[in-house]
Formats: C-alpha cells, sequence, structure tokens
C-alpha cells in the first residue's frame, strides 16, 4: 500500500487558472508547501496500518497556509481548502481530511515547534535572511490614542 499523496500532474477542468495563478507566478501556497517538504519532522515517518495515512508535509502545508490566511480552527481550514485555489493546489486532488486528522496533525506540530522554529532559522540564515546589522522582531505598529488635552496629571485624578 502507497500513502495518499497529491498528484499535481492529475487532470483537473481549470489546469489554466492553477497554472496561471500558482504554479507560474509568486504564491503564498507554494512558499508553504516549499518549507513543509524541507522540514524534516519525526511525525512525517509513520507506521501504519489498513488504511494509508495522507502526506504528512501535505497537511503541514495546508495548516500553516491556512493559518496565514487566517483559518484557526479545523473546520475552518476544512471549508477554506474547498474553495481557496492555494489550499486545492497544496492539496493536489487529494481528497479533503477529516477535522480529527486535522487536529492530529496539529498536535504533532505544537509538540515539535522548537524542531520547526530551529529549522526555519536555519533555513533563513542558508538563503541570508538573517543579517548582522539590524534585527526586527515584530513589525506591528498601534495607534496611539493620547493627546496633551486629555491627558491627566496624578494631582489632577486624585482630586477627581
Amino acid at each position: 500500500m502507497s500513502r495518499r499523496s497529491p498528484s499535481r500532474n492529475q487532470i483537473s477542468l481549470i489546469p489554466e487558472l492553477v497554472k496561471n495563478r500558482i504554479e507560474n507566478k509568486p504564491h503564498a501556497a507554494r512558499f508553504f508547501f516549499y518549507i513543509a517538504s524541507v522540514l524534516y519532522l519525526p511525525f512525517y515517518e509513520t507506521e501504519y496500518q489498513g488504511t494509508p495515512p495522507y502526506d504528512r508535509p501535505t497537511l503541514v502545508a495546508l495548516i500553516l497556509y491556512s493559518l496565514y490566511k487566517g483559518q484557526f480552527t479545523p473546520e475552518e481550514m476544512i471549508e477554506f481548502a474547498k474553495e481557496n485555489l492555494g489550499a486545492i493546489w497544496i492539496l493536489g486532488k487529494m481528497s479533503l481530511p477529516s477535522a480529527k486528522t486535522l487536529s492530529r496533525v496539529i498536535a504533532d506540530i505544537l509538540d515539535n515547534i522548537e524542531l520547526i522554529f530551529e529549522q526555519v532559522i536555519c533555513l533563513c540564515h542558508t538563503f541570508n535572511l538573517i543579517g548582522q546589522e539590524r534585527m526586527y522582531i515584530d513589525g506591528t505598529k498601534t495607534k496611539a490614542n493620547a493627546s496633551k488635552h486629555k491627558a491627566m496629571s496624578y494631582e489632577y485624578m486624585c482630586k477627581k
């Protein structure tokens, strides 16, 4: 028996759309598929009996892409995978996994988060994405809502 793995060579109704939107241009789905295929995680190699398991790198790529697009629960990820062209490309005509399967893979990802983080940092270092001059941790900007006119001194607050 073999694993359930994606097949991007299978005939589909909209091959031109997939080829034009995902395969021929930079796309986040391709990025996450590449990251998931480059990572080495212990749960990628699982022994099985009975029904062949889903291809783990493909499921990891689907989960990462879904999280990137704001889908955080397994049920939302399944609905997202039905409609999003990038998720359809990642699955590669593979049948949709159940929410229980996605939950198990998410638990495996969380158990190995330190290993994933180390490997991603090594990849970034390999591609010279980590420089020695400047380091940015987070680019979040928040709007400040303070003005000189509405600010109160400590004494004034005590009087109020």
